[in-house]
């Protein structure tokens, strides 16, 4: 179970760190933008579909379901972080077709950039993914050295 957080986490750090930070002095494309929060929303859409039957399941211990909490609200975060980057680089026909919120009903501070909790949430999840990374590559070695 938590095994497939960690490589969601894994995927979605790929996607998002593949072409380079995004920063204010160095916006990222907007085709990359709409890539990353189509993949985003697909990993936000399974995570939130695999929390729902494992509740349903009865099979979800409470330390999983503070897990899938942060990741969903993490993938939230970057889906409307890309969002609003969008809508700056490319207009409001940027996000057409896309999972995007409506801007009307972001916050004004959302609508500036991440808060304070979030951005420290996604900083407490880059050290978890790191830690996690860690370990996988633990298991790797181990498991090389059995074969």
């Amino acid at each position: 179970m938590l095994g497939r957080i960690v490589a969601c986490l894994f995927l979605v750090s790929i996607i998002c760190f593949a072409g380079g930070k995004a920063s204010a002095a160095q916006a990222r494309p907007v085709d990359e933008l709409r890539k990353s929060v189509l993949a985003l929303d697909s990993a936000w859409t399974r995570a939130l579909k695999d929390l729902q039957q494992k509740k349903q399941g009865g099979t979800l211990q409470s330390s999983d379901t503070k897990d899938y909490a942060k990741f969903i609200n993490y993938l939230s975060g970057r889906i409307n972080e890309y969002c609003r980057q969008l809508r700056l680089e490319g207009g409001p026909q940027a996000v057409t077709d896309l999972p995007c919120p409506d801007e009307s009903a972001l916050s004004a501070e959302e609508k500036l950039s991440f808060t304070p909790s979030t951005t420290q949430q996604v900083a407490e999840l880059d050290q978890e993914l790191t830690k996690a990374l860690g370990d996988f590559d633990q298991q790797l070695l181990s498991e090389e050295e059995r074969l």
